[in-house]
């Protein structure tokens, strides 16, 4: 999974962003107990902070996810495929 943002996100065009740069940003992030949540908490321990950020919003839905992103107001994850085949099927 990678951290996404949508093109209006202040956070787009920053380099060398780390996950503590983020943490304090509103999210859309799936549950915790998820398959992909819990992927996310270790990724979040591995680089020295404590999961989560704080959720805006948490749903499973990949593409409630994506459409939120895509406003430029939340940070998110979603599968790399998705953003390779699937984002203007």
């Amino acid at each position: 999974a990678l951290v996404v943002a949508g093109e209006q996100n202040k956070w787009v065009h920053r380099r060398k962003l780390q996950l503590a740069d983020l943490v304090h940003e509103p999210w859309c992030l799936p549950p915790p107990e998820s398959l992909s949540g819990s992927h996310l908490q270790r990724a979040f321990r591995a680089s020295g902070l404590e999961y989560p950020p704080r959720s805006t919003v948490v749903a499973l839905s990949t593409q409630l996810h994506a459409s939120l992103v895509a406003t430029g107001r939340y940070l998110g994850i979603l599968p790399g495929a998705m953003l390779w085949f699937g984002g203007n099927g």
